[in-house]
């Protein structure tokens, strides 16, 4: 039986907003991935398991009983209560049918989450509207209702789920489970975010990344950038959220799956493609950790068809290596790395790897006479929130030109048709012994790195292999390289670093490939 899951239901569909024909969450983000999965051959590889209404009991860890009542009782009643409702909140919407979309969408990401477990190191993608992440408490807005994330999570727990990460790569901060989370020892959050020092919504100085020295159990990744795509989001995988999945050893991982990073979104303004997304869903599936992905946002309907796709493919087939063409891993920003270095910095006392990671690299830098590691200021909260009352209905959302989105759409056409991996002929083979990586070139030259500690392990993982993944032949295709990384032992005594990073300086220089 195949080890991926779908679940999804064509009545989210009753889920649209009657006041604005311009707003941006609406149906057809959800029927164009229906209807790109009916349309390929996907399904026949994945178990769809039916739909069902969430229970009042699992909200209710997330959601206090009176405004679920007060949610319920008000989509029962005129529209021009319902317009009240929405006015007095943030930035929702509501139909007669909402409730019932919101509770089935809780139900759905909920039986997913369960049958995972269930079936330990299985995967799974739960298409739902509304979406939830930035829900909490008493609290919709952004869209949101009930945080599917979180409650999944809390349920998780209640179960018996000992660690229980979650990540949120969708382009707004996932304050919601911030809020939700955060007196939840056993659940901690990720997220990657559009932030401009605070200017960009939700506009919370509690998503920026000196937020970690109160909420203990969230790392925030905030962008002060637009335009960042495969390159960056890879590299904030490969320098933190791997190392944290590999140091923290969760059992359930959830993803608050958007897709407004994506090409063309006129919230995100990133280039993330579909085989980026693909690729950090794979990246995620080679752990071996149960994997449940939750649909959160995405406007741009063509990226969010294609992205999905992709994810889906990642979760059956997992395979990281030889997938993604090196044409969509080029720099979007020259000051990334220097920035992500800096919030490595920022979250090295609450993670011992990414700050080992850290360290190495600065010895490796030293050590082969190298430019120091260059570290950037994070700046402070710049933002403003004003949240107005009541809130306005109608044209908060331009939607693009006719011009604009037909250069978007080739922008994505071109992203699919490049970013296929190709064979070129200068791969090289990988393979993970018990001690050591060695590696063989065309030519049969072989040159062996032995490995001596578990930092140094990490190490060539993250700041080597992973950073030069389209050149590698792997011999093992099912090679679960955290499992690896966990069996080398911390160091008890001092292990010279030295020859293991002039000795990977050698081989980068060799086959020009890159470390950092």
């Amino acid at each position: 039986m195949a080890s991926t899951y779908f679940i999804s239901d064509p009545e989210f569909s009753k889920h649209f907003n009657t006041w604005d024909e311009d707003h941006i969450e609406i149906p057809e983000r959800l029927t164009s991935i229906l209807c790109g999965l009916n349309n390929s051959n996907i399904l026949d590889n994945v178990n769809v398991l039916e739909s069902v209404n969430g229970n009042l009991e699992d909200v209710y860890l997330n959601h206090p009983p009176e405004f679920v009542n007060e949610f319920k009782n008000v989509c029962s009643k005129s529209n021009e209560e319902m317009l009240k409702f929405c006015e007095d909140h943030e930035d929702i919407f509501i139909t007669k049918d909402s409730y019932t979309c919101a509770i089935r969408s809780v139900g759905c990401c909920v039986k997913l989450m369960e049958t995972l477990l269930n079936n330990p190191g299985s995967n799974g993608f739960a298409a739902v509207r509304p979406p939830g992440h930035h829900a909490y408490r008493n609290y919709p807005n952004g869209f949101c209702f009930f945080n599917n994330a979180a409650i999944c999570a809390k349920k998780a727990v209640k179960n018996g789920v000992k660690r229980v990460l979650i990540i949120d790569w969708d382009v707004h901060a996932g304050q919601g489970t911030q809020f939700s989370i955060e007196d939840t020892e056993r659940i901690s959050l990720i997220s990657i975010h559009r932030y401009e020092d605070g200017c960009f919504w939700p506009n919370l100085e509690e998503s920026g990344v000196s937020s970690i020295e109160k909420f203990k159990n969230t790392i925030n990744i905030p962008l002060n950038e637009t335009g960042l795509g495969d390159f960056e989001y890879l590299a904030i995988f490969h320098k933190i959220i791997l190392p944290y999945i590999c140091d923290h050893k969760p059992e359930l991982i959830i993803v608050s799956c958007g897709f407004d990073a994506a090409i063309g979104d006129p919230e995100g303004e990133m280039k993330v493609s579909p085989y980026g997304y693909g690729l950090l869903t794979r990246l995620l599936t080679s752990t071996g950790i149960t994997l449940c992905m939750l649909l959160e946002g995405g406007y741009f309907i063509e990226s969010v068809k294609e992205s999905c796709l992709k994810v889906i493919e990642g979760l059956i087939e997992k395979e990281p290596f030889n997938y993604v063409s090196s044409k969509l891993l080029e720099k979007n920003s020259e000051n990334f790395i220097c920035y992500l270095y800096s919030i490595m910095r920022n979250i090295c006392s609450h993670n011992h790897l990414v700050n080992d990671i850290l360290l190495l690299l600065e010895k490796y830098h030293t050590i082969n006479k190298l430019q120091p590691i260059q570290y950037t200021i994070i700046n402070g909260y710049k933002g403003f929130r004003n949240v107005p009352k009541p809130y306005p209905m109608k044209n908060l959302y331009i939607p693009h030109t006719v011009e604009k989105k037909e250069k978007l759409l080739k922008e994505l056409k071109n992203s699919l048709i490049n970013g296929k991996f190709l064979w070129v002929g200068d791969e090289i083979l990988i393979n993970f012994g018990s001690n050591c990586v060695s590696f063989s070139d065309k030519l049969n030259t072989k040159h062996v790195i032995n490995i001596n500690s578990l930092q140094q392990a990490a190490f060539i993982v993250y700041c080597f292999i992973l950073t030069n993944i389209c050149r590698w032949e792997i011999s093992d295709k099912t090679m679960d390289f955290t499992h690896w990384i966990q069996s080398f032992t911390e160091k008890q005594t001092i292990v010279d670093d030295n020859f293991f990073l002039t000795s990977l300086h050698s081989l980068s220089l060799k086959y020009n490939l890159v470390i950092f």
